[in-house]
């Protein structure tokens, strides 16, 4: 346990910009969802029968699972990638969750979806770089 936390924590020194635009990452999801929208968002734009604010949940949460792909400079398996996962999903769940606090936002179970379809892209795309770096390693 002392050898990872020492591991993880060359990590952080090695790559500090990564945790900074991280936070940065986190800390504008978190204001552009309850900040107030005045009805500038037109929530009757449908693409491909889809609502477009659905389209620009799923790319706001798209990111947050390949930052820990990049984080992690090993191989990843399976229970690391289901735990960087649920903690996605948890967060993502709880950015909307939020709304429902704010007097000025609506909860939508329908954005929870999004957010979630967003978190498993970028799922996919942790998968898909894991699977990347471990065939060029070999």
């Amino acid at each position: 346990l002392t050898a990872m936390n020492s591991f993880q924590s060359k990590i952080s020194r090695k790559y500090p910009i990564i945790d900074i635009l991280f936070l940065i990452y986190v800390i504008t999801l978190v204001i552009l969802l309850i900040m107030p929208t005045d009805g500038s968002i037109k929530l009757n734009l449908y693409f491909f029968g889809i609502r477009t604010d659905h389209f620009i949940h799923a790319s706001l949460f798209l990111p947050f699972l390949p930052y820990f792909r990049l984080k992690q400079k090993t191989k990843i398996n399976f229970r690391e990638f289901l735990k960087f996962y649920m903690l996605g999903i948890a967060f993502a769940i709880s950015c909307e969750t939020i709304q429902m606090l704010v007097p000025y936002r609506s909860f939508d179970p329908t954005d929870i979806v999004a957010n979630v379809i967003g978190i498993s892209l970028g799922g996919i795309a942790f998968i898909f770089q894991s699977n990347l770096k471990s065939k060029t390693r070999n």
